[in-house]
């Protein structure tokens, strides 16, 4: 009987030790709590990398249905989804990844599928990283994982040098001749931007709100940029507008292209 009494309790000692290495191994800290609940088959429940990024998705939608956030930034974060679904698909012949067993091989692995499947530059994988990133932080924060697998991981953006049209190339566009009508009202909102200094996204947010008279008795649009939310001022000029041939280009930004 006492035999058999201290067979069993060894069973368990040796049960107790090897869940307690398992924890240790996987989360790099234990708790008695924790060796308890894998002993007596009470562990936590195992959330998933794409089930936690779909929940994000969800409420970031609500975030911009509620003006509080940006449509592109939404679009970011759907399509490097979208990247990683397929990556885990591909490399793991798996749907799904918990998130207990993410590694610091599988970022960079990603980042090479990002450089070498997707073929995105390095300042495009650096911007994908992100989200990843963001997913690592809301588990830290719910307690699902233990450790920051980013810690150990590092990418920057690389600094690029932008090219940029000449006077007599800006020219040269606003005459071409199109055959389809689509493509002129395409050259037409480019040279748009190029001639007052405003990007795509604040370019598509215009509405007849932002044009007002200011204290000169003229047309300005004044919108705020989305990204700094700084107001810009920008004067409207007739489409026939004669300009001295020796204006940097810089300064022509002050000047509105009709179509």
């Amino acid at each position: 009987m006492v035999l058999e009494t201290n067979r069993f309790l060894d069973k368990i000692w040796v049960g107790i030790n090897a869940k307690y290495k398992e924890i240790a191994e996987r989360d790099y800290h234990v708790t008695a709590e924790k060796v308890k609940n894998a002993f007596l088959g009470l562990e936590m429940r195992h959330e998933t990398l794409l089930k936690v990024y779909a929940q994000h998705n969800e409420d970031f939608a609500k975030q911009v249905s509620a003006g509080l956030r940006h449509d592109s930034t939404y679009h970011k974060y759907c399509t490097v989804y979208k990247h990683l679904e397929e990556f885990i698909k591909t490399r793991y012949s798996l749907s799904e990844i918990a998130l207990r067993e993410l590694t610091l091989a599988f970022i960079t692995d990603f980042e090479i599928f990002l450089r070498t499947e997707k073929q995105c530059c390095n300042n495009t994988v650096w911007i994908y990283m992100m989200p990843l990133r963001r997913m690592v932080t809301i588990a830290q924060n719910h307690g699902w994982i233990i450790r920051d697998l980013f810690v150990d991981y590092s990418i920057s953006a690389e600094s690029t040098e932008r090219d940029y049209l000449t006077k007599d190339e800006i020219r040269q566009m606003m005459d071409l001749k199109f055959h389809r009508k689509s493509m002129e009202l395409v050259r037409g909102l480019y040279v748009f931007c190029c001639f007052t200094g405003l990007s795509f996204t604040d370019m598509k947010n215009l509405t007849k709100d932002n044009v007002q008279t200011s204290f000169d008795g003229k047309l300005w649009i004044m919108p705020k940029r989305q990204k700094t939310g700084v107001e810009s001022n920008i004067m409207l000029m007739d489409r026939d507008c004669k300009l001295p041939m020796d204006i940097p280009m810089r300064t022509l930004k002050n000047a509105f292209i009709f179509f």
